[in-house]
C-alpha cells in the first residue's frame, strides 16, 4: 500500500469515527472485523471487538492496534443508496422537512426528483452537510472499493436506526 493510499484511509476513518466505522485488519495474519475506537495519526488504529463479528479474536483481548497498511474500512457502494436514503439526504442537505420537494427554478416553482441533485447549489454549508451525511451512512464517495482500499459492507453491518448517530 502506498503512502497516498494510507493517507486516504486515515482521512476516511477519521471522518467516520463518530459513526462507528467498521474495519477489517490483519492481526498475526488472521483477518478480524472490528470497530475503530482510536485513531493515531502516524502509527496505528485501535480496533475493538464487537459482538456481531467475534471470529479470529484472541480470547484474552477485546481490542488491538493495527498498522495503517493492514486496515480496510467497510463502506457502502454509492449505488446501494435506497430511495428513502436519497430523500433523507436531500432533506438533510437542503435543511428541509417535507414530503414534497419544491424548488424555485427558471422563474417558477417545480417539484423535483430526490434522485436529481442538479439544482442544488453546493456552497460550503451544503457541501459540508452532504459529506457528513455520506460519512454517517458509510457511503464510498471516494471510490475506495474499486481501488481495493476498502471493502463493501455486508448487509446489516451498520445499524442506521440508532438515533445517536446524528450529523
Amino acid at each position: 500500500m502506498t503512502q497516498s493510499q494510507i493517507d486516504i484511509i486515515k482521512n476516511e476513518i477519521a471522518s467516520r469515527l463518530p459513526y462507528g466505522v467498521m474495519v477489517d485488519c490483519k492481526l498475526f495474519d488472521k483477518p478480524v472485523i472490528g470497530q475503530v475506537y482510536l485513531w493515531h495519526e502516524n502509527d496505528f488504529c485501535g480496533v475493538k471487538k464487537t459482538d456481531k463479528y467475534p471470529d479470529n479474536w484472541d480470547s484474552y483481548a477485546d481490542w488491538r492496534t493495527c498498522g495503517w497498511e493492514d486496515i480496510k474500512p467497510y463502506l457502502r457502494p454509492m449505488d446501494s443508496m435506497t430511495d428513502d436514503e436519497r430523500k433523507e439526504l436531500l432533506e438533510h442537505i437542503l435543511s428541509l422537512d417535507t414530503d414534497q420537494f419544491e424548488v424555485t427554478r427558471n422563474g417558477g416553482i417545480e417539484t423535483v426528483d430526490p434522485n436529481d441533485l442538479s439544482y442544488v447549489y453546493f456552497g460550503a454549508g451544503t457541501a459540508s452537510r452532504y459529506i457528513d451525511w455520506l460519512n454517517k451512512y458509510m457511503f464510498d464517495y471516494r471510490g475506495l472499493i474499486p481501488m481495493g482500499s476498502a471493502l463493501p459492507a455486508p448487509d446489516g453491518m451498520y445499524d442506521f436506526s440508532d438515533t445517536t448517530r446524528t450529523v
